[in-house]
Parts: C-alpha cells; sequence; structure tokens
C-alpha cells in the first residue's frame, strides 16, 4: 500500500483515469473536477489508504441495448474509486501478468483482440477447424470459453467435459442457447470468422453493426 498510495503512482494514476475521461459515477463528479479536487486534498487521499480508513463509494449501475437483443449491465464507478483502482492495478499488474495463460488476451498490456484472432488463424492453419464454443449464462454477463480441436467427434468430448466441470463442480450454467460445436467458420469469434486455411472473414452478423476495423496482418 505505501507503493500504491506514493506520490509517483498517485499522480500516474490521475493522468490515466483524466485520459481515459469516461462517465461520472454516483456523485456526478467529474474527472476534471476530481482532478481540480486532488490539487488540494491529495495528502487527504493518501492519509487514507495507507491507514485503511478509504471509504468506497457505491456503483452507479447502467444498462445498454445488447446486438442480438436485450440488455447489459454495466457498473461505472465514481472518478474518485477508478484513480484509486488505477493506483493499484499499476503494482499488482506488473506482478500478477506474468502468471496468467499465454492464451489470455483480454484487458492485458501489450494483447489486443487482434492478437487472439491471429492465435486463432494460427490455430485453424495447423488443421484444427472445428470451434468448441461456450457460453457461461449471467457471469460477468458473459463469458466465452472457445477451445480449437481437429474433428467433430473430439469437439463433442470437450463440450460434454467442460459442460461437466462447470456445472457438476463450480456450479455455474453454461448457455445452451450460445454453445456449440461446429467449424471454425460457422461460428463469430470477436466479431469475425475463422475460415478453412486460417484465413478471416468478417462474421454475417457483423456487417449489420458498427464497421470493423480489420488488423493490418490481415489486410
Amino acid at each position: 500500500m505505501e507503493r500504491v498510495a506514493s506520490v509517483v503512482n498517485l499522480s500516474m494514476a490521475c493522468r490515466r483515469v483524466q485520459a481515459n475521461k469516461g462517465s461520472a459515477g454516483v456523485d456526478g463528479e467529474t474527472v476534471d473536477e476530481r482532478s481540480s479536487w486532488l490539487k488540494t486534498h491529495f495528502h487527504e487521499l493518501r492519509r487514507e489508504l495507507l491507514a485503511g480508513t478509504y471509504p468506497p463509494s457505491p456503483v452507479k449501475g447502467v444498462r445498454i441495448p445488447k446486438p442480438a437483443g436485450g440488455e447489459r449491465q454495466l457498473g461505472i464507478p465514481t472518478v474518485r474509486d477508478r484513480l484509486v483502482q488505477q493506483a493499484i492495478l499499476q503494482q499488482l499488474e506488473p506482478l500478477l501478468d506474468p502468471t496468467f495463460s499465454a492464451s489470455s488476451y483480454g484487458f492485458r498490456p501489450g494483447r489486443s483482440a487482434h492478437d487472439a484472432l491471429k492465435a486463432g488463424s494460427a490455430f485453424v492453419e495447423e488443421g484444427r477447424a472445428i470451434v468448441v464454443d461456450l457460453d457461461l449464462e449471467k457471469f460477468f454477463d458473459r463469458v466465452n470459453h472457445d477451445l480449437y480441436v481437429r474433428t467433430v467427434k473430439a469437439g463433442e468430448r470437450v463440450m460434454m467435459s467442460a459442460i461437466h466441470y462447470l456445472e457438476g463442480t463450480l456450479k455455474l450454467k453454461v448457455n445452451r442457447a450460445k454453445s456449440a460445436v461446429a467449424h471454425v467458420w460457422a461460428r463469430k469469434f470477436l466479431g469475425y470468422r475463422l475460415l478453412n486455411g486460417g484465413g478471416l472473414g468478417i462474421a454475417p452478423k457483423s456487417l449489420d453493426g458498427p464497421g470493423l476495423c480489420l488488423p493490418r496482418y490481415f489486410q
């Protein structure tokens, strides 16, 4: 916590929160207003963090429409809480990120959805043309686990094994309507579909939504 609450770390966190912009939380305070507040209350915030008395605020709940219908629940912390979260992230990320799976691409430094697409294309190029696409119902609203295999039969074994573990051991619920064993070109992956041989195409459903930015290595 001494490192989290250091002047240098908190100042860096403040600059990043300012750069990210974002909406106000339950207190209605904007990023610019909080930045002005910090100029006179900076040391007060540091004392609260070091003493363990910092009081987090409630998270503002908002709903946005999903492309396929329904709504997605989002939470917007206050700017003050986002500042503290960023300060903690800056200290924990270098320690924890090296322990993550090499197949994990979401919300990690130096990795992106385009990197995940490139890895998926490499798997298909190797001959893994069947995808086991699992959707966990209402787990952080939606969590996908995609596993690449060579035959439908192998995919079905992976699917049954995964469902048995997820529902039987972890007590999670698999969304059967959104889960399937199919050829990769029949399933949407980050707005695209992987084609035979590892090529990349835009998923048909994505053509009805906002335009997608094609990664440079696929242009």
